[in-house]
């Protein structure tokens, strides 16, 4: 295995709020539906969200007509609206500044629409990181290579030299098409666990 020199992060899950796993049981809860049925509604339609072919609102309209709950969007958007507000993972953050200072280029590639970097700057996190690559912006969305492709080069490394850090295990589902050491985010400290295994020094 090539020397690792980059690691890369997803932001909503990772570096912010809680993994997607838990919006997705909660959502499908408030909808009344399986997590099947709503995982398989959102992953229909995310693409156009995550590469800014379509408004937020539009998103969850085609999302909630998929899984047959179009009256509930109103009812659904209160719901997004009034969720606690995230907040940034600090153990996370910690782990990306030590990472940094032991010599190693760290970003984030983000599925997300254009007020993203915005968010980021208002949060203090662009700061964190050498790298920012969001989708909305590129015209590209994980797992697509081409976005990976693109992140590589912002980070300055090959793929064969990255790890890449998501919450979902499906944005990393051409970790081997493309080359890069993909890692499934659940908590922080499991993280420093995973990071170990390749050799990172933290």
């Amino acid at each position: 295995m090539k020397k690792i020199t980059a690691i890369g992060f997803d932001f909503g899950g990772v570096i912010e709020g809680q993994p997607g796993s838990v919006f997705d049981r909660r959502a499908s809860e408030v909808l009344g539906i399986s997590l099947q049925e709503f995982k398989k509604g959102y992953t229909a339609y995310k693409k156009l969200i995550n590469e800014n072919l379509i408004s937020r609102d539009d998103f969850w309209k085609k999302v909630l007509n998929e899984v047959n709950r179009s009256e509930r969007f109103d009812d659904f958007i209160e719901y997004l609206r009034t969720r606690p507000p995230k907040n940034v993972n600090k153990d996370v953050l910690e782990i990306v500044d030590s990472l940094r200072e032991n010599g190693y280029r760290v970003g984030i590639l983000s599925n997300n629409d254009l007020t993203a970097r915005g968010i980021f700057i208002k949060k203090g996190v662009i700061e964190h990181f050498d790298a920012i690559v969001i989708s909305a912006e590129v015209g590209y969305s994980k797992p697509d290579p081409r976005a990976f492709a693109l992140f590589f080069d912002e980070l300055g490394c090959r793929a064969n030299q990255c790890i890449f850090i998501d919450d979902t295990a499906e944005s990393l589902i051409s970790a081997k098409e493309v080359g890069f050491h993909p890692i499934v985010f659940t908590d922080s400290e499991t993280l420093r666990k995973d990071l170990k295994k390749f050799g990172i020094i933290l």
